[in-house]
């Protein structure tokens, strides 16, 4: 008996030392990154946007990968399979996810890896952009439906005499299997070989919403993502995308605003229980391939950055393409409007983001609250509730969880 109370608070008193060396660490509690190419900026045209001074984290030299953020497209992770476009249609490794040998796939993943993220101990944003096909066979629609129609034909070929029926069914159900086991596989040994990385998929959760201004997801989208929750499981982070585009410059403020508030709620959804992270694709521009630079508007920064805050997000990255910074005019533009607004609005969301949750939620936590309407940049600190990190627990997050290996709770204190 007295064995056990001594080896108990040897635990107990690990478990706290533990605790508070954690609690020392500085907690970005929300976190605006930088994944825009303008180190063409800096090396073109001598211009240099200004970031940190506001706080925005942002690769070394303001490179597109690096440090902070690093991007795997199509052809940059593995041998992912998928149907060109570009001039004329080409199918590239095997088009369908059926036909990936996963030896090879590992192989080149392995090189890749190295080759973007150099550092074993890369800790930062690593994000896998595999757009061409969809891991559920109904998502495959419009221009996807290519993906359908070659797994019909690879069935076809295998089994010729078949009834139609059975074709469709079977190239389904293969194709919806190959699909997991490729996107599994490969952020597992992604996590294998840059354990402390916060790897996940681009663009999930889905959300379609049928009617403007309907502030949620349709059902189909929520079904969707119930079915991918494999997909979620295996992520150690969330990058949903929260893109607002010149054609919806005609919408009322109040429906973009709900527009992104759908994209937010369902990302919470599919994340709460595990209390993962998730860090929403933006932009400062309505149209990054365009001529003419049309930036957002100040409340459509607001919609985008503060209310991701608000939600309980951990932070933005935001993204722009090459062409944004393809030429003088257009850097000194983005340097202006980070300087005027872009800047500062960073910096406000940053800052209030890390004083409510120091002074709600004891720093242990993130300030949530319940969604609005209408966006707006400041809120008093008793609207906001506590999403506490994990190892924390009570209405300020000031109560300490002691977990033992198998994450069983002990007791708190």
């Amino acid at each position: 008996m007295a064995l056990f109370f001594i080896l108990s608070l040897l635990l107990l008193s690990v478990a706290i030392n533990s605790f508070a060396y954690e609690a020392e660490r500085e907690v970005d509690r929300f976190q605006v990154i930088w994944n825009t190419p303008s180190l063409t900026c800096i090396k073109r045209y001598n211009i240099t946007i200004p970031l940190a001074r506001y706080g925005i984290k942002f690769n070394r030299d303001e490179a597109f990968s690096g440090d902070e953020v690093t991007v795997f497209y199509s052809t940059q992770l593995g041998l992912y399979p998928y149907i060109s476009t570009e001039n004329h249609a080409r199918i590239i490794n095997g088009g369908i996810p059926q036909k990936v040998n996963m030896g090879h796939h590992f192989a080149k993943m392995r090189l890749d890896i190295r080759k973007k993220l150099p550092k074993k101990n890369f800790a930062g944003i690593a994000v896998i952009d595999w757009e061409d096909w969809r891991p559920l066979w109904e998502s495959n629609f419009g221009k996807k439906t290519v993906y359908r129609k070659l797994s019909i034909e690879f069935v076809k070929k295998r089994y010729p005499l078949i009834p139609a029926k059975r074709v469709r069914d079977r190239a389904r159900h293969e194709f919806n299997k190959a699909a997991r086991k490729l996107m599994l596989q490969t952020i597992h040994y992604a996590k294998k070989l840059r354990p402390l990385a916060k790897w996940g998929f681009y663009g999930f959760p889905y959300c379609h919403c049928d009617l403007i201004g309907k502030g949620r997801c349709n059902e189909q989208s929520l079904h969707e993502n119930d079915r991918m929750h494999w997909l979620f499981d295996a992520s150690v982070a969330l990058y949903p995308t929260i893109y607002l585009y010149r054609s919806q410059m005609s919408w009322l403020q109040y429906d973009r605003h709900q527009y992104v508030q759908a994209v937010m709620e369902e990302t919470l959804r599919m994340t709460k229980d595990a209390k993962r992270p998730y860090f929403a694709f933006t932009k400062f521009t309505y149209d990054p391939y365009a001529e003419d630079m049309l930036f957002y508007r100040e409340m459509d920064l607001c919609t985008t950055l503060q209310q991701t805050a608000d939600l309980g997000g951990s932070g933005v990255v935001v993204w722009s393409s090459t062409s944004s910074t393809s030429s003088a005019s257009k850097c000194k533009q983005i340097a202006e409007y980070m300087k005027n607004l872009f800047g500062p609005t960073s910096h406000r969301v940053i800052q209030g983001a890390q004083k409510c949750s120091n002074d709600r939620c004891s720093g242990h936590g993130a300030c949530v609250r319940t969604p609005l309407p209408n966006c707006n940049f400041t809120s008093a600190i008793d609207q906001f509730n506590c999403l506490c990190d994990l190892g924390y627990h009570g209405n300020r997050c000031d109560n300490i969880n002691l977990y033992n290996n198998n994450t069983e709770q002990l007791s708190s204190i």
